[in-house]
């Protein structure tokens, strides 16, 4: 009985020092590099600036590169965009004919004036028509351009009748494709191509161009009289992609000498509506009578012809019914005085 009792009182002794030990305090670890002591709570983009660098394994964006709008790179030479390879047909439909690419050419120039250099791609097209004529088959053109890898443009031109060329028609544009077309039946004409930085456009002016001064005036073969004597009528003015026809004053041709090498038919007063006589009278001048019964069933009068090579002066001008060829009074040799708008012959 009493080992029992003293076995009971050593096992409470022993819990007891046990119970003692665990409520005893440890020892605090010193603080790491990582952790902050009684500094304040930092703001979130400090926290953001410290962070540690990227893994491998994290997605990082590389840095950016500078583009070619940026102002070290404005000055130069490179293209204001970069050309992106784009696959284009071999073959194109416009106005329902097919037309096959024959050659493709890549220019590099400023068409837009922002004084960086443009990628153009060109693409002849053309179609041979199966029409059967004594000069054989006649062919079509048709011109695609692009700029800096950007949509086709279709360009009619009809028949080139002249390489593509390079011009700046005015001071305030870039540089323009210039392509001169022979017409469907020698209508002779200009096609201009310009690019305003966004697109491309076209537009025409009548004949091959004869000159230009750089600062938009445009004369072509159409501002002259058709006559073997030159007298320009009027001339183009082409601003920001148009073109505007201006007529020479009066005091600019009358008292000119002309001369024609067909015989053509006089009216006594300019005809709103005038016959195939009065403006191709060298088709006509050989039957006269018919001539005269055309000219007055369209409500016109014959006065008489001017001969074949024969020079007559220039006495009065009206443009107000047909401007790029304006109807022209001539005193002829013998003192006869009629009126003529001629728009084709010589």
């Amino acid at each position: 009985m009493k080992s029992k009792l003293t076995t009971a009182i050593l096992a409470l002794a022993l819990l007891l020092a046990l119970a003692s030990c665990a409520a005893a305090p440890t020892a605090s670890a010193p603080p790491t590099t990582s952790q902050t002591t009684s500094q304040p709570d930092a703001p979130a983009i400090a926290s953001a600036t410290t962070s540690a660098e990227p893994t491998p394994t994290q997605n990082v964006r590389p840095m950016p590169q500078p583009s070619v709008t940026d102002d070290a790179a404005s000055n130069t030479t490179e293209p204001s965009a970069v050309p992106t390879a784009v696959t284009r047909p071999e073959t194109v439909t416009f106005w329902e004919t097919d037309y096959r690419v024959k050659t493709t050419e890549t220019l590099r120039l400023d068409m837009d004036g922002d004084g960086r250099t443009d990628s153009v791609e060109v693409r002849y097209f053309r179609f041979a028509s199966d029409f059967d004529s004594d000069y054989g088959a006649e062919y079509f053109d048709l011109l695609g351009v692009a700029v800096n890898g950007g949509a086709e443009q279709l360009v009619d031109v009809s028949s080139a009748y002249r390489p593509m060329r390079e011009a700046r028609f005015d001071a305030h544009g870039g540089t323009q494709l210039c392509i001169e077309e022979s017409g469907w039946s020698a209508d002779y004409a200009t096609t201009i191509v310009r690019f305003d930085g966004k697109s491309v456009d076209y537009m025409g002016v009548p004949g091959l161009i004869s000159s230009f001064d750089g600062d938009g005036k445009i004369v072509t073969e159409a501002n002259y009289l058709v006559a073997q004597t030159r007298v320009q009528t009027s001339y183009f003015v082409y601003d920001a992609g148009e073109v505007e026809l201006i007529s020479l004053p009066k005091s600019a041709l009358i008292g000119e000498t002309i001369t024609y090498g067909s015989a053509f038919p006089l009216v006594a007063a300019p005809m709103e509506y005038p016959s195939v006589a009065v403006v191709m009278g060298d088709c006509y001048s050989d039957d006269r009578d018919g001539t005269r019964s055309d000219i007055e069933s369209s409500g016109g009068s014959l006065v008489c012809f001017l001969e074949k090579g024969e020079s007559a002066k220039i006495v009065d001008v009206d443009a107000t019914a047909y401007a790029l060829y304006p109807w022209i009074k001539l005193r002829t040799p013998s003192g006869s005085e009629g009126w003529i708008c001629v728009v084709d012959g010589d």
